[in-house]
């Protein structure tokens, strides 16, 4: 029987009108003008039914509960809450339903005006929804009716508890709700469920709870959310059924999406990136070269970081012993700021408001938008020439290096959290995951010749050791961490690749055929990638089962050596060959046929080559065959 008579709509509109306006907290509302300045992070709320702007600090206390998640990673993000309405239900008024409509028109009038105009002047930005209840039917409504410029800037959107759900359509549903039962807009005959084009789905999570009947209406879930009934209502339980945190966690892993925020994309470095969307395989092989910027004579061994439509790297001059800190336009390549650095700049990280760079002179951070000073840290030193390793940014902490030891570091102030001096030779990288610092060091006293390596774990949030465990000879460059294993790679084919377990560091699988030097593999759930750069006649990438070492597929190239780090976006793998030309390689990531070939230049002999895949565009640098020839950073997209 559906129920789509008028007593039927002010009957459960009576019930979850009674539950709706019996939610939040009291708080001064708080929202940032559109004068406010362009932020790296910006967070719209939507509040729901007979919601006050008082509730929840405007946001009403179900979306604020995502925006706190939010902030505790992304402190510097800007907040805004839509003050609309959110008419409380009243079903013994007849115009109740019309009076719906018309605080929901109201809603997506003032959102849709500051999307619109906040694409205007801050395109760079990245902006994330979230919407509740009646909120979340404004929220979906607007994002779906945006222009492209101003859908494009939101790279993440929330519903929670939308009246519009839609069961059939488990791309973006998360919970445990039922797949027979829609939402109560379409139940009651008010309107349809909403359907996401599947261009979108990636940038769109619908939450519904089990026996929620604004999502997923029957009659006697709707009875339950009367106050009189002494039931369990769930539309009111997103807070403390964990929901709210993961929604909020979900907005986190869409905000770095924006960008390709360090050395392996996040602070595992496992360089896949699973937000990208646009390159597949079917038209990888239509990539041109969109720009190149040419810098000075010297080097560029640094990876590019990202942010939006700003791309930054560092350039080496071995005349002058001094590095470069670059930021070019993303759209066009042109040169947007540069930053003299003293000593050897190494790999940067960015959080979206600031880049932080290591030196021999100790950690500094500069100001994206411009590249003015945002602070200094002369205790942290680089050293080994940066070529060693990278450190992690994870939100708004960073792990970085000195030759000896391991900080945790405020990206925002540059306050050193703690310091964790370890008695080896050399720290050579670092990766972050699961609050575990996993650390690659040799030890004393044999360098270059082949000598110990030890990997350390240390516990994020104190700094001291977990375990560590040693091995035969080294271990070289940055690990990649991802569900429970430790990837590492060395140049000697006497110990070759090892994976250890995060958890009391045994070595879970060993291949002496696989050899790197300063290589960070690139991992998937299904496949490990790794190059070899050996110098044999043919070059190597290879994809191995995560658990066991085994071989999935390998490929071999007409180019001797594959260097760099290889990159995975889409059933796409990218990595660099050289040596009679330097390339980017794009293969399948199921079998490893080729679907491109992105030339960098016809006469290289650089193979140290380490793309970034984000938002639509292949970045590479090139560079300069050890000072021989002009570096460059060059950037590929779809026609």
């Amino acid at each position: 029987m559906k129920l789509r008579t008028r007593a039927a709509l002010a009957l459960a509109a009576t019930i979850l009108g009674s539950a709706l306006t019996s939610l939040g907290t009291t708080g001064p509302p708080t929202a940032y003008g559109a004068d406010a300045a362009c932020p790296a992070v910006q967070f719209v709320g939507v509040r729901g039914s007979g919601e006050k702007n008082s509730d929840g600090a405007g946001y009403g206390t179900t979306v604020n509960s995502v925006r706190e998640r939010v902030l505790a990673k992304y402190p510097d993000a800007q907040t805004y809450f839509i003050d609309y309405p959110a008419i409380p239900v009243s079903p013994l008024d007849p115009r109740y339903l019309s009076n719906y409509r018309d605080s929901i028109a109201k809603g997506i009038n003032v959102l849709t005006s500051f999307l619109n105009s906040f694409a205007t002047r801050c395109s760079g930005s990245a902006v994330v929804l979230a919407g509740y209840s009646q909120g979340a039917h404004v929220a979906g409504d607007v994002y779906q009716s945006l222009g492209k410029a101003a859908q494009d800037m939101v790279v993440g959107l929330t519903l929670l508890g939308d009246p519009r759900f839609n069961p059939g359509q488990a791309v973006i549903d998360v919970g445990p709700y039922d797949p027979h039962r829609v939402g109560v807009w379409q139940a009651l005959g008010a309107g349809t469920v909403r359907t996401v084009p599947s261009a979108r789905t990636n940038v769109v999570r619908s939450y519904c709870l089990a026996g929620d009947p604004v999502c997923n209406y029957s009659l006697a879930d709707a009875w339950a959310c009367d106050p009189h009934s002494g039931l369990y209502c769930s539309h009111l339980h997103y807070i403390d059924a964990g929901f709210t945190n993961r929604a909020g966690d979900w907005l986190n892993d869409r905000i770095a999406s924006a960008g390709w925020s360090q050395e392996g994309l996040n602070a595992a470095h496992t360089g896949f990136n699973t937000n990208e969307s646009t390159i597949t395989t079917g038209n990888a092989g239509k990539l041109k070269r969109a720009w190149q910027y040419t810098g000075p004579a010297g080097w560029i061994f640094s990876r590019p970081v990202v942010w939006r439509d700003e791309a930054v790297f560092t350039a080496f001059d071995p005349a002058t012993s001094t590095s470069q800190l670059n930021a070019v336009s993303m759209k066009t390549g042109a040169l947007l700021w540069q930053k003299q650095l003293n000593g050897w700049g190494c790999h940067p990280l960015t959080d979206g408001t600031r880049v932080l760079v290591q030196t021999d002179q100790g950690l500094f951070a500069y100001n994206l938008a411009d590249g003015s000073t945002a602070w200094s840290q002369t205790s942290l030193t680089g050293g080994g020439g940066c070529g060693a390793g990278s450190g992690a940014l994870d939100g708004r902490t960073a792990y970085v290096l000195t030759p000896t030891a391991v900080a945790k570091v405020d990206s925002i102030s540059g306050t050193v959290l703690w310091r964790d001096d370890l008695p080896v030779y050399l720290v050579t990288g670092l990766a972050v995951w699961a609050n575990g610092v996993y650390v690659v060091t040799r030890l004393e006293p044999n360098y270059p010749s082949p000598q110990q390596g030890r990997l350390y774990t240390l516990n994020a949030t104190t700094g001291t050791t977990v375990w560590s465990q040693t091995t035969a000879v080294t271990m070289d460059g940055t690990p990649a961490v991802a569900d429970g294993l430790v990837y590492v790679g060395t140049q000697y084919a006497s110990q070759g690749m090892l994976a250890f377990d995060t958890g009391n560091g045994a070595i879970r699988w060993q291949r002496k055929d696989v050899f790197q030097f300063w290589q960070t593999p690139a991992v998937t759930s299904n496949a490990v990638l790794v190059t070899n750069n050996s110098g044999n006649t043919t070059a190597l990438i290879r994809a191995l089962n995560p658990r066991t070492g085994a071989t999935l597929w390998q490929k071999t190239t007409s180019m001797p050596s594959a260097g760099g780090d290889p990159v995975v976006a889409n059933g796409v793998v990218y990595f660099g060959t050289g040596i009679d030309g330097s390339v980017v390689n794009a293969v399948r990531l199921d079998n490893g046929a080729t679907l491109a070939k992105l030339q960098l230049s016809a006469d290289s002999t650089n193979f140290e080559i380490s793309p970034a895949v984000v938002n639509g565009t292949v970045l590479s640098t090139l560079n300069s065959d050890l000072g021989a020839r002009t570096p460059s950073v060059q950037a590929f997209r779809l026609p």
